[in-house]
Parts: structure tokens; C-alpha cells; sequence
């Protein structure tokens, strides 16, 4: 639950069906506030935000929760560091 300007608690589901509305009219795939946490967490990531500052953000009191349960690896991102460890073996 999200709390409201007001302190009054507001359910994620209130959420979920505005943002359902927006993916209709927009004519993209639906997706949950939930899975915005988990795209943003990635996304902070791998802007090179520090993960203890993501953890401090997202509410989590453990940083395992950030960074096994929201933060997903890319294939973009795992080409990437391949491409990385590529160009330091061919400096060898």
C-alpha cells in the first residue's frame, strides 16, 4: 500500500488500474506498479547508482531483497560486461 497526500492508505490495485488505462490508450502491453519497481531497480543499477543508496529508496531493510528479488541482469547488460571481459583478455 501506498499512503495518499492525505496519510490515508491507498491499495497498489488503485495503482494497477490507472496505469492499465494509461497502457490501453497508449496501446502497449499492460504492466503493474510492481513491475515498474522491478524496472527501476534494474534501470538504477545499471546507471551506477550504489546499491545501498537503491535499498534506502526502495524501503528494503535487507540489501539481499534489492539486489536477488528486484534487480534483473539484461541481456544487453550480461553482452556488455562479456564485451568487457573480451576487450581485457585480447590487452593481455
Amino acid at each position: 500500500m501506498f499512503l495518499c497526500r492525505k496519510g490515508t492508505p491507498v491499495k497498489n490495485s488503485t495503482y494497477d488500474t490507472a496505469l492499465f488505462k494509461i497502457c490501453d490508450k497508449a496501446k502497449i502491453p499492460r504492466f503493474s506498479m510492481h513491475i515498474l519497481r522491478h524496472t527501476f531497480a534494474t534501470r538504477c543499477i545499471e546507471a551506477g547508482m550504489k546499491p545501498k543508496t537503491l535499498q534506502m529508496l526502495l524501503g528494503h531493510s535487507n540489501i539481499g531483497i534489492t539486489m536477488n528479488l528486484y534487480v534483473h541482469t539484461t541481456e544487453e547488460e550480461k553482452k556488455k560486461e562479456m564485451d568487457l571481459v573480451a576487450e581485457a583478455l585480447m590487452a593481455m
